[in-house]
């Protein structure tokens, strides 16, 4: 009965992240080559650019609480 309910668990969080992905896909077609040529909207990259610029204020944020 476990190794069932298991399989069931892992069956459903597969099909989560298909879904997940698959609606990713989907939307980010259609902004790049539908929403963006209709409205005149260049590519963004804030997207890629949090992240990095967060990770840049946590280590400058390290460097003065280390010394």
């Amino acid at each position: 009965m476990q190794s069932t309910k298991q399989a069931s668990v892992a069956a459903t969080i597969g099909r989560g992240v298909v879904a997940g992905v698959a609606g990713t896909v989907v939307m980010t077609a259609f902004q790049k080559f539908v929403e963006m040529p209709v409205t005149g909207r260049e590519d963004s990259y804030a997207p890629a650019t949090l992240p990095s610029e967060f990770c840049r204020s946590i280590r400058a944020a390290m460097r003065v609480a280390n010394g």
